[in-house]
């Protein structure tokens, strides 16, 4: 009898659909009420929050987890990818649910025997049953560029507002000597 889901957590950092390099997140079980020690992208362990394994987008912008179970998980950013800001809310929340078949011969099964009903947060789009995989996107977004200064038309409008203010300037002395 074989038991077994791969997950493929996948994230994204979409803006122009650019991907996000060299963020590093820390998985949390809430059945386990602990932290994932993931080697070799095979969990290993589960320890506390100081003891989690970082796991690293890398140059692909993507990081893979294997052996997870169906359960509520958390996906904590602790590091966002240069030219990227820091999401206000690092923890991105969600639910991998599936119906597995308990009888299956273990020299032949295979993921779509094991597994039906696979989801991500209650939808089947991101997830794959015929190979056991899940993909969870997360988006972020890019670091905004500071509005140039000194431009042409602040010159104008400082020009146009010198000139408003020195015509109200004369019309005010010419009629204060007519009074």
């Amino acid at each position: 009898m074989a038991r077994f889901l791969v997950f493929n957590f996948t994230p994204l950092y979409c803006h122009y659909h650019d991907k996000g390099q060299n963020a590093e997140f820390i998985l949390y079980s809430k059945s386990k009420n602990k932290w994932a020690q993931v080697t070799n992208g095979n969990i290993s362990g589960w320890s506390d929050e100081q003891n989690a394994t970082k796991l690293d987008t890398g140059s692909t912008g993507t990081f893979t987890v294997k052996g997870l179970d169906a359960g509520e998980y958390t996906l904590k950013e602790t590091k966002e990818p240069t030219g990227f800001l820091m999401p206000s809310n690092r923890e991105t929340k969600f639910t991998i649910t599936a119906n597995l078949t308990e009888t299956l011969d273990a020299t032949s099964a295979t993921a779509a025997d094991a597994i039906s009903n696979l989801k991500i947060n209650n939808s089947a789009d991101n997830a794959n049953t015929s190979t056991g995989q899940v993909k969870l996107v997360i988006e972020n977004s890019r670091s905004g560029s500071l509005p140039s200064t000194g431009s042409m038309g602040m010159f104008i409008m400082i020009g146009v507002g010198i000139c408003l203010m020195a015509g109200a300037g004369i019309y005010l002395l010419k009629n204060r000597k007519k009074a």
